[in-house]
């Protein structure tokens, strides 16, 4: 019904939002931006949000297991929107974009939480994002 249909919609606004993150927190961190600058100015601006604030801060302080949010489940839940948008007709470019980064980020982490999909993108620019 559409209960699955609004959930299949969030994952996508969620997996998206995830990948966002992830790739504007390495970015800044290559640059040479400390993690605590991003954290104030990008949780002070029109972006803001208890997602942004908790995802950064466990990315932050390492910790990638063991925090409720297991990549396995945003995996799946967005291999269930990507079929649900091929059925629909849907394009979901962005949303694409996210599943292949955790698609990735499970095979080298499969029991670890979304947020060790920042150590892909650390590994891949040579940076960690710390405080």
């Amino acid at each position: 019904g559409q209960g699955q249909t609004v959930k299949a919609a969030l994952q996508a606004f969620i997996g998206t939002t995830f990948a966002a993150i992830f790739e504007s927190l390495v970015l800044g961190a290559a640059a040479g931006v400390k993690g605590e600058t991003m954290f104030e100015v990008f949780g002070s601006s029109g972006v803001s949000s208890p997602l942004f604030k908790g995802c950064s801060k466990l990315i932050m302080e390492r910790k990638f297991k063991d925090t409720g949010s297991q990549i396995a489940t945003m995996y799946k839940d967005l291999g269930i929107t990507m079929n649900m948008a091929k059925e629909n007709g849907a394009a979901m470019f962005a949303t694409a974009a996210a599943y292949e980064l955790f698609r990735s980020g499970i095979s080298l982490f499969p029991d670890e939480d979304n947020w060790s999909i920042v150590k892909l993108l650390e590994q891949i620019a040579g940076t960690e994002v710390t405080w």
